[in-house]
């Protein structure tokens, strides 16, 4: 199936770009050495780095490390419990603010099986895709704000395409770099090779 290409290719070409294989080979080293999430020093240094790396923009690194120690995180975690992304997202104490992308990120890292990635890439292709292949009902890009709904969408992209070899990390990384190839390419270029690998896949889906 060309999307299953499609996204098949994009996830392994992220992982083929320098500087996002290095910065997740970071994030991953943290999360192996410190694999809960008791110990406030630990969750200060996922929390800094996972919020630099990805720029999610938390200025209080030390309120939301703080905030993701009273919320039971590892316990929700194992009972793969996707209501821990509803609970680290608000309730902290940080203003007003939604942190939405940065709570999927956080919930992915420690089980990238179970939580998939939202971020403002990802909310931008999905419908776009939909609109063109029709995995799911019809959704709107306010719809995935909703954790359940983009829980569901990806589920139902997955089985569309039958990509039970990609874990919704990869997923996320194949939708990602697929979105910066069609929204992101004119101002943050991605290399040649890469463009011209998609664009043949692209060829096929016409």
């Amino acid at each position: 199936m060309p999307l299953a290409d499609l996204l098949t290719l994009c996830s392994h070409c992220f992982q083929g770009i320098h500087r996002y294989r290095v910065s997740d080979a970071v994030i991953s080293t943290a999360i192996t050495n410190f694999p809960l999430n008791t110990e406030p020093s630990n969750v200060l240094t996922k929390v800094v780095l996972i919020n630099s790396l990805y720029r999610t923009q938390i200025y209080d690194v030390i309120g939301i490390a703080e905030h993701i120690l009273t919320v039971n995180f590892d316990e929700r975690l194992q009972q793969g419990d996707i209501g821990l992304v509803g609970a680290i997202r608000l309730g902290h104490g940080i203003g007003n603010r939604d942190l939405y992308s940065f709570a999927t990120k956080y919930a992915n890292w420690h089980r990238p099986t179970l939580f998939p990635i939202y971020d403002r890439l990802v909310k931008r292709i999905l419908p776009r895709l939909n609109n063109r292949f029709h995995f799911s009902d019809p959704f709107t890009q306010a719809d995935l704000h909703e954790y359940p709904v983009l829980v569901s969408t990806i589920d139902s992209l997955l089985t569309f395409c039958d990509l039970d070899v990609l874990n919704y990390k990869q997923l996320d990384q194949g939708l990602w770099l697929y979105a910066k190839f069609v929204y992101e390419r004119e101002h943050d270029p991605l290399p040649e090779g890469i463009v011209q690998q998609i664009q043949n896949v692209e060829n096929t889906m016409d």
